[in-house]
């Protein structure tokens, strides 16, 4: 089981990046973002992508199987440590 902390702190952070992240959108983006954080049905989402190094904000309407890509940014790979990888293997086995 995650701790409490890490999960809470998680969520701290995705808030704030939320919330930068928004603050960077245009006028269209930006009414999407108002619309699906107000409709039933819809819902904002943070997909991390760790090997590629992206963070993407999506705001989507599962109820008709729409996705709208809002914000992206890169970032560093990152590199976690499992018990199939180490951080210097870069994913290579």
């Amino acid at each position: 089981m995650i701790s409490q902390q890490i999960t809470d702190n998680m969520t701290t952070a995705t808030a704030a990046w939320v919330t930068a992240a928004a603050l960077e959108l245009d006028e269209d983006r930006m009414n999407v973002f108002k619309r699906c954080t107000e409709m039933g049905g819809a819902d904002i989402r943070v997909t991390v992508a760790l090997r590629a190094g992206t963070l993407i904000l999506d705001a989507v309407i599962e109820a008709v199987g729409r996705r709208a890509e809002l914000f992206r940014q890169d970032v560093d790979p990152l590199r976690l440590r499992t018990p199939f990888a180490s951080p210097e293997s870069k994913g290579e086995h």
